[in-house]
C-alpha cells in the first residue's frame, strides 16, 4: 500500500497511557497549529500518530519534521486511501491505553486531553466524550471553560442517548474526534473504509455496542474548522454516493444491536425513518423521479414515527408540511430545484 513509517528510535518508543491520531491530507496551512496543540497537553503521557494519507502539498514533510523535534510523534506515510484508512493506520500503530483522535486542521484547548482522561478514569469509563465549538480563528480556543455537566451512561442508556442525538441532528457521540477511547475495549472495531459518509456515526455505534460505560460532558474544548480542502471536506460530493451510504449505515446499525430493549429497536426504526426524511430534503432533487416518488412515499408512510422521535422542532414543522401538501406538489417543488 506505499506505507512508510518514520519515527523515534524504537527502544525510546515507551507504552504511554493516551496515544492521538492525527489523519492528515493537504492541510500544510493548519496542520503546526493543530499538532501543536496537541504537543502543548496539560496530559504529558501520551503519543502522537501523524498519518500522512497522500497529501500532495507539504503536509508530510511537516510531519516528518515533528517527527524529528518530539520524541513523542510517529509518522506514517501512505498512498490516498482517504480518512477512514488513515484512521485505522493510526490505530494498528496506537500503544496507548486509551485513543483519541483530531482531524490536521483543527485544534484543542491545552486542557482537552487531561479534562477527557480524568473523566475517564473517574468515572472507569470505556469513552469520555464532550462538544466541539465552530471556530475561524485560532483566538477562539482562549474562551473559558462553561459551566459543565457531566453525565456518566451505562448500557442501554448509551445506545438511546446516541440515537436520540443522531436523530435530532446533535454530535454529542457522532464525531470520532471529540472523544478517548479505552483501547482493548474497542480492539475490535476499525472505520469501514468503503463509506464515505457517516463514517463516524457507524464506527461509533459498533464501539457503543461493546461497551460497559460512558462519560459525557458538555464543555467545549475541541475546536473544529471547515476547511473546504480538509481531509473530510475533500470527499467527493456524490449525491448517489451520500444517499447510499447513508442507507447502508441505517441498516449496519440494526444488523450489529443484538440487545432486545423495546426502546433501543424503536429509536433505531426512526433513525431509518429519519435518514429516508434527511436523503428527501437534501438529495431528492438529484434522484430519478420513480426513486424520488418511492422516497416520498417511504417519508409518509413513516411520517407518523418521525413526528414522535427526538427530531428537531423546525424538521418537523417541515415533516407536517410534506405531510400534508399533495403528492404532485411535492413532487414539482423538487423537480424545480435541479
Amino acid at each position: 500500500m506505499g506505507i512508510r513509517i518514520a519515527m523515534r528510535a524504537p527502544l525510546e518508543r515507551n507504552m504511554p497511557e493516551l496515544s492521538v491520531i492525527i489523519p492528515v491530507y493537504n492541510v500544510e496551512s493548519y496542520l503546526e497549529r493543530c499538532v501543536d496543540s496537541v504537543r502543548r497537553q496539560t496530559w504529558k503521557d501520551l503519543e502522537i500518530i501523524l498519518v500522512d494519507d497522500g497529501s500532495e502539498d507539504g503536509s508530510g514533510k511537516i510531519c516528518d519534521e515533528f517527527a524529528r523535534r518530539d520524541r513523542r510523534i510517529v509518522t506514517v506515510h501512505q498512498m490516498n486511501q482517504g480518512p477512514s484508512a488513515a484512521r485505522n493506520a493510526g490505530l494498528k500503530l496506537a500503544s496507548g491505553r486509551y485513543v483519541g483522535f483530531i482531524d490536521g486542521d483543527d485544534w484543542v484547548r491545552e486542557e482537552y486531553y487531561e479534562h477527557l482522561m480524568g473523566l475517564a478514569r473517574k468515572e472507569k469509563a470505556d469513552i469520555a466524550t464532550c462538544l466541539y465549538e465552530r471556530a475561524a480563528e485560532e483566538k477562539d480556543s482562549y474562551r473559558a471553560f462553561p459551566f459543565e455537566r457531566v453525565k456518566a451512561l451505562n448500557g442501554e442508556e448509551m445506545l438511546q442517548y446516541f440515537l436520540a442525538s443522531a436523530i435530532k441532528g446533535g454530535v454529542t457521540y457522532v464525531p470520532c474526534w471529540s472523544k478517548v477511547y479505552r483501547r482493548d475495549a474497542i480492539a475490535h472495531c476499525r472505520f469501514h473504509t468503503e463509506i464515505q459518509y457517516s463514517e463516524d456515526l457507524l464506527f461509533n455505534w459498533e464501539a457503543l455496542c461493546s461497551v460497559q460505560k460512558c462519560v459525557y460532558s458538555d464543555c467545549k474544548a475541541y475546536f473544529y474548522f471547515q476547511n473546504e480542502k480538509s481531509i473530510t471536506a475533500s470527499k467527493r460530493k456524490d449525491g448517489e454516493k451520500a444517499i447510499q451510504d447513508l442507507f447502508h449505515v441505517a441498516e449496519k446499525m440494526a444488523q450489529v444491536y443484538q440487545g432486545d430493549s423495546k426502546k433501543t429497536l424503536d429509536l433505531l426504526r426512526q433513525y431509518r425513518a429519519k435518514v429516508h426524511f434527511s436523503v428527501f430534503i437534501k438529495f431528492g432533487d438529484a434522484r430519478e423521479p420513480d426513486a424520488l416518488e418511492l422516497l416520498l412515499k417511504n417519508v409518509k408512510r413513516e411520517g407518523k414515527r418521525l413526528m414522535g422521535s427526538p427530531l428537531s422542532i423546525s424538521r418537523k414543522l417541515f415533516l407536517l408540511f410534506v405531510l400534508a401538501a399533495p403528492k404532485k406538489m411535492l413532487l414539482k417543488m423538487m423537480y424545480l430545484k435541479k
